[in-house]
């Protein structure tokens, strides 16, 4: 499962979305095999090692069912199955509330039905993107991608305030970056271009 994860990954990079999806449903289908994690009595829920106590080992099977979801989501995107998409990210960030990565993913969905016209509940998609900010908030860009929802709300500040957060985790972002480029006068894009081109990244090209 671990390995056929691995090859759904590179196939996605790879832009081959249906064999993506294949190696990721497979994947799924072998790790659901094993039966429910959450059920310690469960007899078919095999201990993969044997220094490995339950709870670990449930521990790696719940993230593993995680990112295989993640995975079948991802190719559904990418061949515009969006309510396919919506359904196996909800379903991992229920196999793991707790696993930013998931929660990121389900929330930055949101946002782009959104931008795509497609959400109904805007709401909803703040309340996500609010989820991921406070789940880890050494990561910049669940703060970049609330900036562009508050953008669309026309309210300058809190998105202003959002880009400013993102870039201060991550001086290079470069959703922050370009958003705080829309927001700000010249003057004030000075300090936040130098310290993006003092990093050695490929995605400060805004600056």
């Amino acid at each position: 499962a671990v390995c056929l994860i691995g090859l759904a990954r590179l196939c996605l990079s790879a832009g081959t979305s249906e064999t993506a999806e294949a190696h990721a449903r497979s994947a799924l289908d072998l790790l659901l095999s094993l039966g429910s994690t959450h059920n310690r009595d469960a007899p078919n829920l095999l201990c993969l090692y044997s220094w490995c106590n339950l709870s670990l080992n449930n521990l790696s099977h719940s993230h593993q069912l995680c990112s295989s979801r993640q995975l079948v989501a991802e190719a559904c995107i990418q061949s515009s199955r969006f309510d396919d998409a919506q359904s196996f990210l909800t379903d991992a960030v229920k196999e793991m509330p707790g696993n930013f990565d998931a929660t990121f993913s389900l929330a930055s969905f949101h946002l782009r039905m959104q931008c795509l016209g497609n959400e109904s509940d805007e709401n909803e998609t703040k309340k996500s993107l609010l989820r991921a900010a406070k789940m880890d908030t050494s990561k910049a860009s669940p703060f970049a991608l609330l900036g562009i929802w508050y953008e669309s709300k026309n309210d300058t500040k809190r998105a202003e305030g959002c880009y400013q957060k993102a870039l201060t985790l991550d001086s290079s972002h470069p959703v922050a970056g370009r958003g705080i480029l829309r927001l700000l006068e010249l003057k004030g894009l000075v300090l936040h271009c130098k310290k993006a081109i003092e990093q050695n990244s490929p995605v400060n090209g805004w600056a």
